[in-house]
């Protein structure tokens, strides 16, 4: 891309509220360029009051698992000092790995606790402590493990797919600190009862982890539907059958 987050280890790091992505198989990526090496420099932590998941590095250049309150297991080589090196935190039915440059640097067993719903940040610790210094870029959480042996990492920006949950360019202007989610709908909230239901072949729309394809309905027998602002694919929502049961459909921008 463009450009990446820098971290000057002194107070900066990003916080999302939405981190659901913690919740069976999961994957939590990004690229890494450490300006220097902290005990316990935290890139990435998902905890609540030390339950959750965190990645963090030493000052030996290891990359550490952090479950709960606890360093699981560690990278005992493949992070290069002088490099943007991809880092991969994978949940595969119930075992955490952590790869490190498209290898695996160390494993976890039998931690299948989920974290749904709990905030994460990048670059510090879920305290506001343990600040990472240097750059991190192309920060992506999925639904599924997507690496479950050796591979080669990627050597471009990262693309939305359905499994993607979140993903973060960080290719603001510099000095920017507007962070952009790259997930078409992120966060999207039905108030009420609703489901989403098929409506043909048509195009598809991704909303979050929802893939919905137009044209399609919602039932509601709530309130009302709201949609996340952000940056995201515009699909306006027509109420087209109005009663006790209000029936939503998509309407595509580019072809109304």
């Amino acid at each position: 891309g463009t450009a990446s987050l820098l971290l000057d280890g002194t107070g900066d790091s990003v916080t999302s509220t939405n981190s659901n992505v913690i919740n069976g198989d999961f994957t939590v990526e990004f690229f890494a360029y450490a300006s220097s090496f902290a005990q316990d420099a935290i890139l990435w932590d998902n905890r609540v009051a030390n339950s959750g998941f965190a990645i963090g590095t030493n000052t030996s250049s290891q990359i550490i698992i952090y479950a709960n309150g606890t360093a699981v297991a560690t990278g005992f080589s493949g992070f290069n000092n002088s490099a943007f090196n991809h880092i991969a935190l994978v949940r595969n039915s119930g075992v955490l790995t952590i790869y490190v440059n498209g290898n695996s640097r160390g494993t976890a067993q039998t931690y299948n606790t989920d974290y749904p719903n709990q905030p994460y940040n990048i670059g510090s610790s879920h305290t506001d402590t343990n600040f990472f210094t240097g750059n991190i870029d192309e920060f992506r959480t999925s639904t599924i493990a997507r690496y479950t042996s050796a591979f080669t990492p990627p050597s471009s920006e990262f693309s939305v797919d359905s499994n993607t949950f979140s993903l973060l360019h960080f290719d603001g202007a510099n000095g920017s600190t507007d962070i952009v989610n790259s997930v078409t709908g992120e966060g999207i909230t039905v108030i009420g009862k609703a489901r989403i239901l098929p409506g043909g072949s048509e195009i598809e729309v991704s909303i979050g982890n929802v893939v919905v394809r137009l044209p399609a309905t919602v039932l509601v027998t709530g309130a009302q539907i709201d949609l996340a602002t952000g940056e995201a694919f515009v699909v306006s929502w027509n109420p087209i059958a109005p009663g006790a049961t209000q029936i939503w459909t998509p309407i595509d921008p580019d072809n109304p």
